[in-house]
């Protein structure tokens, strides 16, 4: 959570939302700050249990190394929260 910025109607907004998600890809953390709209981002600020310890699907372009030399995603992006269990 944290200040984030947005253009809506021509104008510039600012305001405290969520700003990343911190996911865990391979015992690696990665950092996914893409994807979500403004509605989510609101609403997870506001309820973060609705996404806290959820299954998330994220987009990415390839895994690459961070400078720890850990695995980490190229381009991570959120596509969807699976709101109850997922079958995997």
């Amino acid at each position: 959570m944290g200040p984030f910025r947005y253009v809506k109607d021509g104008k510039e907004h600012e305001e405290i939302m969520l700003s990343n998600v911190t996911i865990k890809h391979k015992n690696n953390y990665v950092d996914v700050g893409s994807g979500f709209t403004i509605d989510q981002r609101k609403e997870f600020c506001k309820h973060p249990n609705k996404i806290l310890g959820q299954t998330i699907t994220i987009q990415y372009f390839e895994e690459t190394y961070n400078q720890d030399g850990g695995i980490s995603l190229r381009f991570p992006t959120f596509k969807y929260l699976y709101e109850n269990c997922r079958d995997i």
